[in-house]
């Protein structure tokens, strides 16, 4: 394998000279994930399938096994553009390209088996089977159960501090409610990638805190956070 010499685009102007990995697709290679800290380019840690000629994103993963297949199923389009407007002017295969790498994103989710220490089968079977309905009935649950906790024990008046964060963690249950529930609304296959994403997490409880500092300096640094399997809501948002 032979590889490439491509400039790439920087969040906020500019550009870097990049080597890059060719794909089956002459127009589209891999190339590290790169953004500033301050003035100096450095590595993101992810991999991202980029369009030769213009240096823009097509899409993010960790794995380049992953990248590879995108860039298979993407080859039968025309990529040989250098216009960054391109999709503009053609709708319909831009639809079309989209579609392929939502299928593709959708496909790179977890969709095994997932289960929480002390789950019997039964539980197992609907957090596989209906993940996000299994993890909404619990949250809802949870809740209930958490408020009438904190009325029982009369925290407001016996425990001010334990009160406060008391209050504070209904808070945010509250909020996982409302977004799981608008998530389901909106997407019930993204739905339920996420709350399988949810579990495997909480199961191995180890890489909580990697994964928040991680997506803490992607949102800092004006990139996409890394979430495998997730959608985007324009994958050619670089072409725009």
């Amino acid at each position: 394998m032979t590889f490439i010499q491509i400039e790439v685009p920087l969040t906020d102007g500019g550009s870097v000279t990049m080597t890059a990995q060719p794909t089956v697709c002459p127009d589209l290679v891999i190339t590290p994930g790169i953004d500033r800290n301050g003035d100096t380019p450095r590595f993101t840690g992810t991999l991202v399938l980029r369009h030769t000629h213009t240096g823009a994103r097509v899409a993010a993963s960790n794995y380049v096994t992953g990248l590879e297949k995108l860039a298979t199923a993407l080859a039968p389009f025309d990529w040989a553009f250098s216009d960054l407007e391109h999709f503009r002017s053609d709708t319909d295969r831009a639809t079309a390209v989209s579609e392929v790498i939502r299928t593709w994103d959708i496909d790179q989710g977890y969709s095994g088996t997932v289960s929480l220490w002390g789950d019997d089968e039964e539980k197992k079977a609907a957090r596989t089977a209906r993940p996000a309905d299994t993890l909404l009935r619990e949250e809802l649950d949870r809740w209930s159960a958490q408020s009438a906790s904190i009325r029982d024990r009369n925290l407001a008046a016996e425990n001010r501090a334990a009160w406060y964060e008391a209050i504070s963690c209904s808070g945010t249950g509250f909020g996982l409610i409302y977004l799981l529930a608008v998530l389901m609304r909106v997407d019930p296959a993204v739905a339920d990638i996420a709350a399988r994403r949810l579990y495997l997490e909480w199961d191995a409880g180890d890489c909580l805190g990697e994964w928040v500092h991680q997506w803490a300096q992607e949102l800092d640094s004006g990139n996409e956070l890394t979430l495998d399997g997730i959608p985007h809501a324009n994958p050619l948002e670089e072409f725009e």
